[in-house]
């Protein structure tokens, strides 16, 4: 994703992931210039997404400053949802 063309400072970053139905979700809201953020797994194994083990977690994201919402990146080309087992 490009950054917005402004020195204002990013105050928040919105994510949005896609979920069985094929709609994106918002995640939780962000507050400043996050360059990373971890989320449970399991997360997405539950309503609204409702993917399974071995799925590709499609996922897009955008920032806000002062000037407003960038535009959303590209979606992801997919992270495959781990499969763990017991064994």
């Amino acid at each position: 994703m490009d950054p917005p063309v402004s020195c204002a400072p990013i105050s928040k970053t919105e994510m949005q992931c896609k979920g069985t139905d094929g709609n994106f979700t918002n995640l939780p809201v962000i507050p400043g210039a996050f360059a990373a953020w971890t989320l449970d797994v399991q997360h997405f194994y539950k309503s609204p997404f409702n993917l399974k083990a071995g799925d590709a977690l499609e996922s897009r994201i955008r920032s806000y400053s002062r000037i407003g919402w960038s535009e959303w990146s590209e979606v992801n080309q997919g992270y495959k949802l781990p499969i763990c087992d017991a064994s």
